[in-house]
């Protein structure tokens, strides 16, 4: 009987035991479910470069210098011995008009001209030996030299039918061609020294931004490699049509490029520039507009870190703080984080250069 009753306690022992080891795995099980798992996200290592805020634009091909070769007498096109594209050197003739009137009438001046001088240097003569009256003599000399002053005036016309080059250059355009009729004032041809010179309109709005006389310039000729150039002048008055200021831009370069005239160019204006900046994804900064801060990963947690940020360039923005050389910055996810949360960190390889 004895025995018996000791049995029964030691059943109701071991079923005491069970029922709280039970109740307290169940409660260890509800704490650890509790406790929230780690979020995970993207992490990256700021980076040091040299970053410039850019303007983009387009602009054309030109000369430095650019003339527009105009008839200066009515005739017909006799000689035109450069193509478009072609170079010329001082001194060539571009034109060579031809002027059937104007040749006939100076020959006819010309001919007066001898008449009447060839008359008065007689009467010089006979002056001289008191065979005439002065008054004739006299009136010898004004013809001599009214006959004279009208061949001067048709030779000065008829030179103007020939067009020579007063620099070294290129024949740009040609508006005519071979035996057409012209009159005064009418474009003959477009020429151009061998000066490259890159021309944009641009908005007002962006020169308040800083484009400027001196502004670096970075042309884009191919996808291959850009070209330094600088800003060399600016129209004072915008165009009224367009309300935008002409730029002229000159390459800074020394090799020769393919510049062909009225080709189109991109045009990278440089309004400022940092270097060795301290930049992250643009993606990792939270409320850019408000309190701009990015998240820090240390230790496996995430810690909230205001900057001041600054030039924008190829999907990366320059941030300002103290970094301490080692933390990663989230780029992933950070508006679900607040500050101070565990987080299961994968680094990427976004801003590595």
């Amino acid at each position: 009987m004895k025995r018996t009753c000791c049995t029964m306690r030691q059943v109701l022992f071991l079923l005491v035991t069970s029922v709280s080891l039970t109740l307290l795995h169940a409660c260890g099980a509800d704490q650890e479910a509790e406790q929230p798992l780690p979020l995970a996200v993207r992490v990256t290592s700021p980076v040091k470069i040299n970053m410039a805020e850019r303007i983009p634009y387009i602009g054309t091909v030109h000369a430095g210098k650019e003339i527009q070769v105009l008839a200066q007498v009515q005739g017909s096109i006799r000689t035109l011995p450069f193509d478009e594209g072609d170079e010329f050197r001082k001194g060539e003739v571009l034109l060579v008009l031809s002027v059937p009137e104007l040749e006939a009438n100076t020959e006819r001046l010309r001919a007066e001209r001898e008449y009447w001088c060839a008359r008065n240097e007689a009467d010089e003569r006979l002056l001289a030996q008191q065979a005439i009256p002065a008054d004739q003599v006299e009136a010898g000399r004004r013809a001599c030299a009214g006959a004279t002053a009208a061949l001067k005036e048709a030779t000065s016309r008829l030179e103007k039918a020939v067009e020579t080059s007063t620099f070294d250059g290129m024949l740009l355009r040609r508006f005519v061609e071979l035996g057409q009729h012209v009159l005064p004032g009418q474009p003959i041809m477009l020429v151009g020294d061998n000066e490259v010179q890159i021309r944009v309109d641009i908005v007002e709005e962006d020169l308040r931004r800083g484009i400027a006389v001196g502004s670096t310039v970075m042309l884009t000729i191919d996808e291959a490699f850009d070209v330094p150039g600088r800003v060399v002048e600016r129209a004072p008055q915008s165009n009224m049509q367009s309300r935008t200021f002409t730029a002229k831009i000159r390459p800074t370069a020394r090799e020769r490029f393919d510049w062909r005239h009225g080709a189109s160019v991109k045009v990278n204006f440089i309004v400022a520039s940092v270097e060795n900046a301290l930049a992250v994804p643009t993606h990792a900064i939270a409320d850019r507009d408000g309190d701009a801060h990015v998240f820090l990963v240390r230790n496996g947690r995430a810690y909230k870190q205001y900057v001041q940020t600054g030039i924008e360039e190829a999907g990366l923005l320059e941030v300002r703080f103290s970094w301490n050389g080692e933390d990663m910055v989230v780029i992933s996810n950070p508006g679900r984080l607040s500050g101070g949360e565990d987080v299961f960190a994968v680094e990427s390889q976004e801003t590595r250069l």
